[in-house]
């Protein structure tokens, strides 16, 4: 037994920095300390230990108490998932006393396991373990902040409502990005002494440190079907096997998604010491003063969803005719947003899939800013497939030689850039796929017929005449890179390029670039920027006045079609908060918006990301306004949401 004391909520972790773990436990940890702290007498409380592990997961463990006198023995024995590994482990005790909450300050300490020890991983066998662990471990923080509030006479003994909930959850209780009226960006609370980290063309096992904290580090991968179930979530002991299980036909049984769990926000403006004006977007686990929860988990009664789940793949179409989210499936294009909002719901009667909202991609988007400190995403993390893919309107994508039902075609080589794996159209024009459509290249011949390259897709022969187009319209992604990236972020080397190389953001397959994404609650019309922060109402409108959208005024670029977004506006409805952009030219803070002009005085959709078409321009905030809500182009595309997830027995 080692016995610490504990000093005005101090823990003397000199006799304990490092824990020993022989199997699967180690010596019993003695808390000594008075019993009676500013009048409280702590010997009737509940006595827990709270740890967190270096990965951000952990558990609460109930404490023995032993009073003799006036002191107070608090004993706790780490095992199982406290010891599950070696490595940084946060520890805090507590004690609950009626209405009252007494907490020490976290410290940390390091275990180190000897001899053969078991290996533990957080993995839940049943989902709803999870659940369960993670809102009660919530719960319990806001009833702290809401009981320290209520009760202001033991504003000491609890400290303060914000102080007691961040304590509860997180060691750090804010993570935040000032962006500086000249453009000085800087990370802000936690954030700002903390290291992020990518794969940075091959896997990185780095694990950043963000992905060690909430909210980063609640985010999983999960496994869904065609309803709203979430069939496996990652540390499920079947999920890695679930995963990588092929249908008869070879397609992937199962469709992928990212599931994130509810956070607080703000963002607001201000100016700093120095008289610069600046906006800052800040997030944190816990609702602090002037936070409110992330939109996408509110619900318009006011309650909380406990999850969302944003589909890991662009929304490609399965062997059934049905929509899906699934590894080495090309992403749905030439679709309009109209037709994307029906797909989803001819999925079934219960389905849960809806099209991506602005409030859900802003759940993955603000925490990528601030992880990485800057808006200019592509350059932090990836590029994204965004250029040098053969397509164009160029004649040296037209077939040279006739295919009469073969698998292969016939172009002038000439150094063309395509490349075995890569996913191809083939048809009449360089915008459509009349011959073939979605193949995969399988082999590249440039030595037998010399000046030309024969290209051999996989699939049903067919048959193109000379003059037909070969071209590529978006990439599909396996599933091993996004298996061992995982929740991380950054790129893994494919065809020769970053730009022709997918990005992996928390779970999320090419979120931006590849081809854009349809981004629902946002339109505009006559030049206003139109919102509705309900994504369960957004689907399937062609007028955001009639639809009962929120009017945020006109928004101008003068005469031009396109420019680098220079600033935001805020804009606050309720409790709910979202940015649109204010400012396009110098100045840049890392994305192009297009064709946002005077001249477009009518009804129009938000398209975002950009595609391989675009270049540099692309990234998480690359917007194009040229779509009317029924128009249907060849790369622009769409990614689903389940807002209302039900979690299956594993």
């Amino acid at each position: 037994m080692k016995t610490v004391e504990i000093t005005e909520k101090t823990i003397d972790t000199a006799g304990i920095k490092k824990l020993m773990v022989v199997g699967d436990a180690c010596d019993t940890i003695r808390f000594h300390l008075p019993a009676v702290y500013n009048g409280f007498n702590l010997s009737a409380a509940t006595w827990q230990c709270r740890y967190e592990l270096s990965d951000g997961t952990g558990d609460i463990d109930i404490l023995t108490v032993t009073a003799d006198g006036d002191q107070l023995f608090i004993d706790w024995t780490p095992k199982g998932a406290a010891t599950s590994r070696s490595g940084r482990m946060y520890i805090q005790v507590r004690a609950l006393i009626g209405e009252v909450v007494w907490q020490s300050v976290p410290v940390s300490i390091y275990i180190e396991q000897t001899l053969n020890p078991a290996t533990l991983d957080f993995t839940p066998t049943v989902l709803d373990q999870y659940l369960a662990s993670y809102t009660s471990i919530k719960a319990e923080a806001e009833a702290a902040a809401a009981l320290a509030e209520t009760h202001r006479e033991a504003a000491e003994f609890a400290q303060t409502a914000a102080e007691a909930a961040a304590a509860s959850v997180q060691i750090s209780s804010y993570y935040g990005l000032r962006r500086r009226s000249d453009g000085v960006l800087s990370r802000t609370g936690a954030a700002a002494t903390m290291t992020s980290a990518r794969s940075n063309g091959s896997f990185n096992p780095t694990v950043s440190d963000f992905l060690k904290v909430r909210p980063w580090s609640d985010i999983r991968l999960c496994l869904v079907d065609k309803v709203k179930n979430v069939l496996a979530i990652q540390g499920d002991d079947n999920f890695s096997a679930m995963a990588i299980e092929k249908n008869p036909d070879g397609s992937s049984k199962y469709n992928v998604g990212s599931m994130f769990f509810p956070f607080y926000m703000r963002i607001w403006s201000g100016t700093d010491g120095e008289g610069f004006a600046f906006k800052e977007w800040d997030v944190s686990a816990v609702k602090l003063p002037g936070y409110n929860i992330a939109p996408a988990f509110q619900r318009e009664d006011g309650t909380i969803r406990p999850y969302i789940v944003i589909l890991s793949y662009k929304t490609g179409m399965d062997k059934d005719g049905k929509v899906c989210s699934k590894p080495d499936t090309v992403p749905l294009t030439v679709t309009s947003t109209l037709a994307f909002d029906t797909h989803y719901a001819s999925l079934d009667v219960d389905t849960g899939w809806i099209g991506g909202h602005f409030t859900t991609t802003d759940v993955w988007r603000i925490l990528l800013i601030i992880e990485f400190g800057s808006f200019d995403i592509q350059a932090a993390v990836g590029q994204g497939i965004s250029s040098s893919m053969p397509y164009s309107s160029s004649a040296s994508y037209q077939l040279t030689a006739a295919t009469t039902g073969g698998n292969s075609v016939t172009i002038a080589s000439s150094g063309q850039p395509f490349q075995v794996g890569m996913d191809v159209q083939i048809g009449s024009s360089y915008s459509n796929n009349t011959y073939a459509a979605n193949r995969k290249i399988v082999e590249i011949d440039t030595a037998s017929v010399p000046g030309s390259m024969i290209i051999t897709v996989d699939g049903a022969a067919f048959s193109a005449p000379v003059g037909g187009w070969i071209v590529t319209w978006g990439q599909s992604d396996s599933i091993d890179n996004l298996l061992q990236i995982g929740t991380g972020c950054g790129w893994i080397s494919q065809w020769g390029a970053e730009a022709r190389s997918h990005v992996y953001v928390y779970g999320l397959v090419d979120p931006y670039a590849n081809v854009f994404e349809v981004e629902r609650g946002k339109m505009r019309k006559a030049k206003h920027f139109f919102v509705n922060f309900n994504p369960l109402t957004s689907a399937g409108v062609s007028d955001p006045e009639v639809a009962g959208y929120v009017d945020c005024g006109e928004f101008s670029t003068g005469a031009a079609t396109y420019g680098w977004i220079s600033d935001f506006k805020i804009v606050t409805l309720g409790l709910r908060q979202m940015q649109l952009v204010s400012a396009v030219g110098g100045n840049s803070i890392g994305d192009v918006i297009y064709y946002a002009d005077d001249a477009r005085t009518g009804t129009y959709v938000c398209f975002r990301g950009g595609s391989w078409y675009y270049g540099s321009n692309g990234g998480p905030f690359c917007e194009v306004w040229s779509s009317s809500p029924s128009y249907a182009h060849f790369y622009r595309g769409d990614r689903g949401i389940i807002l209302e997830p039900v979690l299956q027995a594993a």
